[in-house]
């Protein structure tokens, strides 16, 4: 096993995440060759240079190339992958918008009315513009005509086009998409670059047209082509239910599936290998058959086309096992070794370092071994903190402790690629069946089909069952039966389940008969398919030949507690030329001890590997079985083979029972500097006369809804009770004059805070005790360009890209202060503080609440606060300190000596410092932007899934009514309790 250790060690790097870096305003050279810098001190292996909202440098343009070059040079020299992002926004396709300049680029869906025989035109690029026309029939059906027969009522079929993004099913299109993004980068590169220190480009979420019912121009003749029919005969089927729909729908789909892989993604990857580059990135929706059904018709043959096959997975909820079960499945039939998942997203400021564990071992569990941290980005101004929260940069208060996170799972990704996977088991993969009911109209159309595939999916994932899923287009070209096995690409399986699905490929049913006839072995889950090739068939051939519990026999690692299944754990078993590695992760925050680990019998010792040393430590193993205790998001990486030396522990580790006491309230063993957020103004358009306060987004909302261009003035009022030493105001770019309490003052750019846009002024000596104004002026205006993205009915990818050209935000008061609440505060869900209230500068106290330090005056507080208690130790009193609550992080120091921090584990034995007698306990603790940044006003006080319209209240605001906007404060508590 020593030789695989040694692989993961010089392979860890290669492993190491490689963020989206989110080139958002105006780029300058020195500070792009800083950033990068950082992010190799912070362990990751790369980026992603990733055009995105709020860029102000011009895509595609000299200077965004001059800049592509310094990246690509700056990489080169400190041993990084500089990628390209082959978009600006997503998803990947329109080419920044170069496409979208001649219409017969643009995507189209189908549309359909009811009315009297229309006229046809014959412009097929034309919205509105028919596509075909029939007569209803008594019994449901359509009949396809082409005149006027006399009826009252028609079904009309028209065209509409999205001038937003383009026909991805057309080949023609791609080349042009490829001809001026990934063309461009390999004329603007060195040939010594191109494919080496830029290996090459991410595609975001491309897609067929998922806001309707997606169409081309190019479909009659491409389906008279696959079928010896006309599309016309039964279009009407996308929408309706008669006599053969499900068949069409079966054809359709599959065609328009294939006609997306073949020429978009396939096109792009042919021309990577053929130009000496790599492609990685993703698909979209891909965690349901509905969701992949809406945009792609199957993710899996997606990956196919990918150097390094990639998925997306947003929020901060553990979700099912299906997305990243595709990915895994697909490369290690693929054998492309290397699978990357854009993570984090939306998870929103107050993820915790546990809480992305558990996101990432899931998906790790499943297959994954890359990561792509969203979002890491340039600049922080404007609308640019809103832009899916979490972020991954120095902007994070705990940026510091992202070195130790990445080198772990830097570690972990290079550990899950060492060898094959054991997975005995494949399951035909149910998409195909879905062609026949989905209907994008009737969100029940899949309800039957899509609940089964969930079942099984938590089946087989509760109870560790090693699988993978096989796609039938993928098996159509990959796979073969022998002596009883099925091989897809370069995976062998000896066990089949046929979910539940309502059609079967021909030749998945060709392979599955000969599989039957050799012996294979098959498990049902739930009925047998009604059709093959989406046409009604006898399947009664198919018949299970193995029961649920020699299903279940087939896994060699077997986890259970007090005789039971374990759901809340996920495994992976690996097998090394060396050894076997067995990976075990909790994927909740809840405690599961004595669990029950029956190992894969080698003949040879177990150990554990620890991730962060990469040594080997001792495991309690009786009779090949492992007795093991998770905490919150634990996992374990345990080895056995020959050459392993490392004796195991002969009594099973119990964990600590007592631990330290923390007190209800502790010192502030160092003053921090607060924060106050000051999110409510006065509007005028003349200096004069002002409304009463409001919502600085709904400000923000309704200017750009007015389209009001010319002076406006926000006036911001805070009330002091004392002087602080030090008060400063940090103000955005947004600003042309600002004034405290009537004085005139100049913020400071070099004296910045949060982010190096965020400038500020000192104003103690201009405030007074009670009520004070700063008066912001600032020139709005916006290009017209913005008023069409935001209010014209164009989909999602002119305003991810879109750039406004001002923004009206919030300002910030920092300082030596306390912030006394006035008010009341209630508890809710998901660790939310709603205060109802006013707020009041005062002087910072010397003690505050251990467990929510937002009730001792630091409510919109950001960054490490460093508190103190005393504990008297005594020989047998607990040495274990155990800390409970919301926070990131949390640094030990005993009687000034350093202890250790507590990212990931909540517990540090302190024994090796403590004293007899009293002794001085710091904590210092980090915490996120949450509170400084929000969402302070959602009725859903502290939301798992989060955009910029959970921040900025875009659109909703109608004058000074916005009924998404509650008035008081939502914060999240944060602190420290004993367990």
């Amino acid at each position: 096993m020593k030789k695989t250790i040694e692989n993961i060690k010089n392979s860890s790097l290669s492993y190491g995440s490689i963020p989206f870096w989110s080139w958002n305003d105006k780029l300058e050279e020195e500070e792009l060759r800083h950033q990068i810098r950082h992010m190799k001190e912070r362990g990751m292996n790369g980026f992603f240079m990733h055009a995105r909202s709020g860029l102000v440098t011009d895509y595609l343009s000299d200077e965004w190339f001059d800049c592509i070059r310094a990246c690509v040079d700056e990489a080169r020299k400190l041993g990084m992958e500089a990628w390209s992002y082959d978009e600006n926004g997503w998803p990947s396709g329109f080419a920044g918008g170069e496409l979208l300049k001649d219409k017969k680029n643009f995507a189209l869906s189908i549309e359909h009315k009811d009315g009297a025989f229309p006229e046809i035109g014959e412009d097929i690029y034309e919205t509105g513009s028919v596509i075909a026309v029939y007569k209803k029939n008594a019994d449901g059906s359509f009949t396809l005509i082409t005149e006027d027969c006399g009826e009252e009522n028609y079904l009309i079929l028209y065209r509409r086009f999205d001038e937003s993004y383009v026909d991805t099913l057309d080949s023609a299109i791609t080349d042009k998409f490829i001809e001026a993004t990934h063309a461009e980068y390999k004329r603007r590169l060195s040939a010594d670059d191109f494919g080496t220190a830029m290996p090459g480009f991410f595609t975001d979420e491309p897609q067929y047209y998922r806001w309707g019912h997606p169409y081309s121009n190019t479909l009659p003749a491409e389906f008279e082509k696959a079928y010896g029919c006309s599309i016309f005969e039964h279009l009407p089927a996308i929408f309706f239910d008669f006599d053969g729909a499900d068949t069409f729908r079966y054809r359709y789909y599959y065609l328009i599936h294939k006609l997306f892989i073949n020429n978009f993604i396939k096109k792009i990857y042919d021309w990577c290998n053929e130009n000496g580059c790599g492609i990685t990135g993703h698909a979209v929706e891909e965690s349901s058959l509905g969701g992949q059904m809406m945009c792609v018709g199957g993710c899996m043959p997606f990956y196919e086309y990918e150097t390094i096959p990639g998925v997306d997975y947003l929020g901060r909820g553990i979700q099912d096992d299906i997305s990243f079960k595709q990915l895994g499945s697909a490369c290690a039939q693929l054998g492309k070794k290397k699978a990357l998942s854009e993570m984090f997203a939306c998870c929103g400021w107050d993820v915790s370092p546990a809480e992305l564990k558990r996101i990432a071992e899931v998906q790790y569990a499943g297959g994954v071994n890359v990561m792509c941290q969203h979002l890491y980005p340039y600049s922080e101004r404007g609308q640019r903190k809103r832009d899916y929260p979490q972020h991954y940069s120095e902007h994070n208060p705990w940026d510091a402790y992202t070195t130790e996170f990445n080198l772990y799972f830097n570690n972990l990704g290079a550990a899950l690629a060492q060898g094959q996977e054991y997975a005995p088991v494949l399951v035909i993969h149910p998409i195909h069946g879905a062609y026949c009911k989905y209907k994008k109209d009737d969100h029940r159309s899949l309800s039957e089909i899509e609940g089964k595939f969930f079942e099984l999916s938590r089946l087989l994932g509760h109870n560790q069952i090693p699988y993978h899923y096989g796609d039938e287009w993928m098996m159509q070209r990959m796979a073969s039966v022998e002596n009883g096995k099925i091989t897809v690409g370069q995976c062998t399986y000896d066990t089949v389940i046929i979910p539940f699905t309502y059609s079967l490929d021909a030749s998945t049913a060709a392979l599955l008969k000969d599989f039957i006839a050799q012996g294979g072995k098959i498990w049902l889950f739930d009925r047998k398919p009604d059709c093959i090739d989406g046409v009604p068939a006898d399947c009664s051939w198919l018949e299970a030949n193995m029961t649920r519990e020699e299903l279940f026999g087939v896994r060699r690692t077997v986890i259970t507690k007090n005789g039971k299944g374990v759901p809340q754990l996920r495994h992976m078993t690996r097998l090394t030329d060396d050894g076997i590695l067995v990976y075990i992760t909790n994927i909740t925050p809840n405690t599961l001890e004595d669990v029950h680990v029956q190992l894969p019998e080698t003949g040879f010792p177990w150990a554990k590997l620890n991730l962060y040393t990469m040594e080997l430590e001792p495991v309690y193993i009786a009779d090949g079985t492992a007795v093991l205790s998770f905490t919150d998001s634990a996992s374990f990486v345990l080895v056995s083979g020959q050459d392993i030396d490392c004796a195991p522990l002969t009594e099973k580790p119990a964990l600590p029972r007592t631990f330290i006491p923390v007190p209800k309230t502790v010192k502030l063993a160092a003053h921090p500097t607060n924060v106050l957020t000051l999110d409510t103004a006065s509007r005028s358009n003349d200096g004069i006369t002002y409304d009463e306060p409001l919502s600085v987004m709904g400000i923000k909302d309704n200017l750009l809804r007015e389209q009001y261009s010319g002076k406006v003035f926000l006036k911001f009022t805070f009330t002091l009770e004392y002087q602080p030493k030090t008060l400063k105001a940090v103000l955005e770019p947004m600003y042309e004059r600002v004034t405290v309490n009537g004085t005139e003052i100049t913020p400071d750019k070099n004296d910045w805070w949060c982010d190096k846009s965020f400038a500020s002024a000192e104003i103690s000596h201009l405030t007074h005790e009670g009520v004070n104004e700063i008066i912001v002026q600032v020139n709005h205006y916006q290009r017209d360009y913005v008023y069409y993205v935001l209010y014209s009915g164009v989909s999602e990818s002119l305003r991810n890209c879109l750039v406004f050209d001002t923004e009206i935000e919030n300002m910030y008061l920092i300082g030596d202060f306390s912030v006394r609440c006035d008010g009341s505060f209630t508890e809710r869900e998901r660790n939310a503080d709603v205060f109802d209230g006013t707020f009041t500068l005062t002087a910072q106290p010397s003690v505050v609440p251990a467990e929510n330090i937002v009730r001792g005056g630091f409510p919109f507080f950001c960054g490490r606060i460093e508190t103190a208690f005393t504990y008297s130790y005594t020989a047998g009193k607990p040495t274990v300190l155990k800390l409970d609550g919301r926070f990131a992080t949390a640094e030990i120091a005993v009687n000034g000596q350093k202890a250790g921090t507590m990212l990931f584990e909540r517990t540090l034995d302190l024994a090796p410092l403590l004293t007899e007698g009293d002794n001085e306990i710091t904590v210092i603790l980090s915490n996120s932007m949450r509170n400084t940044m929000g969402p302070h006003h959602r009725h859903d006080p502290e939301p798992y899934g989060v955009g910029p319209g959970t921040f900025s209240f875009e659109k909703e605001w109608r004058g000074r009514e916005c009924r998404g906007y509650v008035p008081s404060y939502a914060f999240v508590k944060y602190g420290m309790k004993k367990a």
